[in-house]
């Protein structure tokens, strides 16, 4: 697994340990950040861990705590994931309903993506019990549920650099002590009109949902790898109301992340309409 207990805490204190010795020469924001993109297009593999909150505000409320950590490897690629989260449904204050769930999330081969669930409980989901024969073991996916979970996967094109600095607007921050060395420590932003415009290879989406998100990145000055970043995302419109969230991330082993093997003991595949089945709150 690779999440473990704890680690999370003494990563936010080893990861941030910049360069040490004197101070460096500081440069301006936008050429940090742009140092910043430009080295993360380098990277061959990645570890994160990272802690989400979410609040979802309408007739009824839906807000729950997720813990996720994982490997990203561009090199070839693959990637896994593993997050575990506890959520309440609650109408007019009053508690609905409960859960608690682990899953399992791993792609090993491009456009390959395999499940694993390792617990489902409580009566917010439609399916809280489940059999031993489906509970901690490893599915195929296929069809419409890999593409919503997994995505286009594309790579990233080095001339989209300057739109994405243009849309991450530094609000304030810079370069101070940490731990006996030196991180760019900005607060940002990021409107939901710049970010339309830095993804300028999609149509034009004149009716896409504002919302406006704030947080904090800090950046190794030598390096110019992000080490960690957090966000919040409030009044973001859904279907069912509108969502509100917090992300903090550590990120770590740069070009040292572990291979992606491939799970063992694999099941027959899991249909989409099931998967959506098991995951759908009551």
């Amino acid at each position: 697994m690779y999440a473990r207990r704890g680690i999370f805490v003494v990563c936010l204190g080893s990861v941030l340990l910049a360069s040490c010795g004197k101070r460096p020469v500081e440069l301006p924001p936008q050429e940090v950040i742009r140092r910043t993109v430009l080295r993360s297009q380098t990277i061959d593999s990645v570890s994160y861990e990272g802690i989400a909150s979410l609040a979802l505000d309408g007739k009824q409320e839906l807000s729950g705590n997720v813990a996720v950590s994982g490997v990203i490897r561009t090199i070839d690629r693959t990637w896994a994931m593993e997050a575990a989260g506890e959520f309440v449904k609650k109408e007019g204050g009053n508690i609905l309903r409960k859960g608690s769930g682990a899953v399992s999330l791993s792609s090993p081969k491009p456009g390959a993506l395999f499940l694993r669930i390792e617990r489902l409980q409580g009566p917010l989901f439609k399916m809280p019990v489940l059999s031993g024969s489906v509970l901690g073991k490893w599915w195929r996916t296929t069809g419409t549920a890999a593409e919503v979970i997994q995505g286009t996967g594309g790579t990233p094109d080095p001339r989209l650099v300057d739109a994405y600095v243009s849309a991450l607007e530094v609000m304030g921050g810079g370069l101070e002590p940490l731990g006996g060395g030196f991180v760019y420590r900005y607060s940002v932003r990021v409107s939901s009109g710049a970010l339309w415009n830095f993804m300028k290879r999609m149509p034009p989406r004149s009716g896409a949902p504002s919302f406006d998100a704030r947080g904090e990145v800090w950046i190794d000055p030598s390096t110019f790898l992000l080490q960690r970043a957090k966000w919040t995302v409030r009044s973001f419109p859904v279907r069912s109301g509108n969502l509100h969230a917090t992300l903090e991330v550590v990120l770590r082993e740069y070009d040292r992340a572990p291979d992606i093997p491939l799970p063992e003991a694999l099941r027959s595949v899991l249909s989409p309409d099931t998967i959506f089945d098991i995951f759908s709150p009551g």
